[in-house]
């Protein structure tokens, strides 16, 4: 048994299955309550351990800088890094930082990252497909491109671009407001998490995704889950997967030539959503199977 370190849901709304109870139930961990965290509790010495550290919580109520300390000796002992965004590093990043890098606390991520700088000793899992939450792939959803995420220029250039260029009757996309990080939402009346994202997908025939920094965020699998075909720009981890006509016709490396291909040619897309999706979802079942990723776990 794996035993999962990590913030309960309850508390703030959980944007999709990269952290948290949702994380860890998907792949059948021991999720416990950093709130209700018991020191002396034997078998977090015995098993396997992971604390989740993620911007996204307020770790003020769990004392991570103490635990780690005290279960940095367990050979048995993980911390995983769940993203990376410069934009919130605190005094608590910095002390976190210093702990990986003096005790040689081993670091797992869901891609390859830098954290404050430091990306050395990383054990790299991506995220993996879940068929629980996979959708029929069927030609009774919407003619149009689903746009989704934040819009930010520093961290997405790549969306912030086809954002900012993109003509809704020309390139027939669909844009939705990026619901913010633990419950802070923009808009209280659109809140798409979770399931409830993934649905939202499985109604569209395709989407756009993105992965600026090389990232192979949990979108790329939430994509083939929904059985919406991706556009945009791939990480070099599914690229190196992907058939070279797939890769070809789904990957764009400027957003310039995705709006062209979407203005001149969305009707052949049209026509060929059905092996598109089918290619797609084949690919991700294959190289992000849930068996894969927990034989890697087990073997920690």
């Amino acid at each position: 048994m794996i035993n999962y370190i990590c913030c309960n849901p309850t508390k703030s709304k959980i944007i999709c299955r990269d952290v948290g109870k949702p994380f860890a139930e998907s792949l059948g961990f021991n999720a416990i309550d950093y709130r209700s965290l018991d020191l002396s509790n034997p078998n977090l010495s015995d098993g396997t351990t992971i604390v989740e550290y993620s911007w996204c919580y307020d770790y003020d109520e769990f004392n991570i800088y103490e635990f780690i300390v005290f279960m940095r000796e367990n050979p048995n002992f993980y911390i995983r890094l769940v993203d990376d965004n410069p934009s919130k590093y605190n005094n608590k990043d910095y002390e976190i930082l210093k702990l990986i890098k003096d005790g040689g606390t081993k670091l797992i991520t869901p891609y390859q990252i830098t954290y404050l700088g430091f990306i050395d000793h990383q054990i790299v899992i991506p995220y993996h497909y879940e068929d629980s939450d996979e959708y029929e792939i069927d030609h009774d959803r919407r003619d149009e491109v689903l746009l989704s995420g934040l819009i930010n220029p520093i961290f997405y250039p790549y969306r912030y671009s086809i954002a900012t260029h993109y003509n809704p009757n020309l390139h027939h996309i669909k844009q939705l407001t990026h619901p913010g990080y633990s419950g802070r939402l923009h808009n209280e009346s659109w809140v798409k998490l979770g399931k409830d994202f993934i649905q939202e997908l499985s109604w569209y025939k395709f989407m756009i995704v993105t992965a600026d920094d090389g990232s192979e965020v949990l979108k790329f699998v939430e994509a083939a889950e929904a059985g919406v075909v991706p556009l945009g720009y791939f990480p070099k981890s599914i690229r190196s997967k992907m058939d070279e006509q797939l890769l070809k016709l789904i990957h764009f490396d400027d957003p310039k030539e995705l709006l062209h291909e979407l203005k001149v040619n969305f009707k052949f897309y049209i026509d060929n959503y059905s092996s598109l999706a089918s290619l797609y979802r084949v690919m991700m079942k294959s190289i992000r199977s849930k068996k894969s990723t927990l034989e890697i776990y087990n073997s920690l």
